[in-house]
């Protein structure tokens, strides 16, 4: 799977959010789905001394992710590990500080020929409820989960965390460009119901050029 925008964002979205936040301490990270491991890297960067947990229900997906950490500067504090959220949350008593994810969202559209895409991309395997059940299981009163979906399914995820009593802190919109509707958006989940705090990005302005807000807001992460 490559880098995509998606992991980037909702990655550097996590790094603003904690700057700006004083009173938190993370110790101990999960990525669900951690794919190449990206997010998880990325987490590494943010927070020196949180341990890193990426699983993932694909094999390969965890070879190289396992690659992937091995080969940073952060290997000591980063494990991968191959297994659906699922059975991980129903058999770990562990809670985490915080818990990412680009989690698979893709429901109608067309199925890729390649099984492993589709293990990444759609919820055919996990759907949003089940993310949600999974995630609230491993989160204790002070945890974060923080996530990155279509602007749709980020409507229908908040109903499902509604219902085990997570609610929705900061909303990122993520917009293409100006005058568009948000085609992606980041939002964080706390056990606390509170007003919610709406910041919109533009990626590109009118000539098609990268806005220096999301180049300023990306560039922990950019060469």
């Amino acid at each position: 799977m490559k880098v995509g925008t998606d992991s980037i964002l909702l990655s550097s979205f996590v790094a603003d959010y904690y700057n700006k936040q004083n009173t938190c301490e993370i110790k101990n990270i999960i990525d669900i789905g951690t794919g190449c491991g990206i997010i998880a890297l990325c987490m590494a960067q943010i927070f020196s001394q949180a341990k890193i947990l990426g699983i993932d229900i694909d094999k390969k997906s965890i070879t190289e992710a396992e690659y992937n950490f091995l080969s940073s500067k952060w290997s000591e504090r980063i494990k991968a590990k191959c297994m659906d959220v699922k059975d991980f949350s129903a058999q770990s008593n562990e809670k985490f500080d915080l818990i990412i994810s680009n989690p698979p969202y893709f429901t109608n559209s067309l199925l890729s020929p390649i099984e492993q895409r589709n293990l990444a991309r759609h919820n055919s395997v996990l759907t949003l409820e089940d993310f949600v059940s999974s995630t609230t299981t491993l989160a204790s009163l002070s945890s974060h989960i923080i996530i990155i979906l279509p602007y749709e399914e980020m409507v229908m995820i908040e109903k499902f965390f509604s219902a085990k009593d997570f609610y929705p802190s900061h909303k990122y919109e993520i917009h293409s460009k100006a005058n568009t509707k948000p085609k992606r958006v980041v939002g964080i989940f706390t056990n606390k119901r509170q007003e919610v705090k709406i910041t919109p990005l533009f990626i590109r302005n009118s000539l098609n050029e990268y806005t220096q807000e999301y180049k300023n807001l990306c560039s922990p992460f950019l060469l």
